[in-house]
């Protein structure tokens, strides 16, 4: 017969050991505010200050406000994976719970067919134990990789607010700013695909036979 007092403590710090992997996810970042109302092109020299942005600063908040978008689309696509681990981690520890009241019980079992049925527990209980430590363990991973965008998302937000939002520019200003970046954006993408174009045709070198 089977010890009847299995190692149910071991499997429950196992179990604690598991939850220390996960990483609190935060939901918090918010994307910089707008930036503030165009100056009408007027005649004559145009004036800059500490409220006016220059073509090279618009094009540095126009950068901030892609890196913000791009951001909030990949946290937006990853929030429904990490949502479901989450369930999936819920279940497992609903089960171990139950088993843990199980287990504790004081009735003593008095017949071979209850003290096979402790010891199915028992070992069903070590497996979630075990079953659930692989899941916080992959929990952990999009939770690190998501908060790490997640304060990406809050250094530019910060960014955007302290440098662009509520200036002020000149219409002409913003045309030239967004060309140049449009620009910049074609030259890496083509750079892009050559780079990949050249990798897919670049002829495989072997040992000769």
């Amino acid at each position: 017969m089977k010890v009847i007092a299995y190692d149910v403590k071991r499997a429950l710090t196992l179990l604690a050991v598991a939850a220390a992997f996960v990483f609190p996810v935060s939901h918090a970042g918010a994307k910089g505010m707008k930036l503030g109302q165009a100056i009408k092109m007027a005649d004559g020299p145009k004036t800059y200050d500490a409220n006016t942005l220059t073509v090279e600063q618009l094009q540095n908040c126009l950068a901030i406000e892609t890196e913000l978008d791009k951001l909030d689309a990949e946290l937006t696509s990853e929030r429904p994976s990490i949502a479901k681990q989450e369930a999936k981690m819920n279940v497992v520890e609903s089960e171990i719970k139950f088993l843990k009241i199980l287990l504790e019980t004081d009735e003593k079992p008095t017949t071979q067919e209850q003290v096979d049925d402790i010891n199915k527990s028992v070992d069903r209980h070590n497996k979630l134990v075990a079953d659930y430590k692989k899941e916080a363990e992959k929990y952990s991973i999009l939770a690190k990789d998501y908060n790490a965008k997640i304060e990406k998302q809050k250094n530019a937000s910060n960014n955007h607010n302290s440098q662009c939002a509520q200036k002020k520019y000149y219409e002409s200003d913003m045309v030239i700013a967004k060309q140049q970046q449009d620009t910049a954006s074609n030259q890496d993408s083509a750079l892009s695909q050559a780079t990949n174009f050249l990798h897919n045709t670049t002829p495989k070198t072997g040992k000769a036979n």
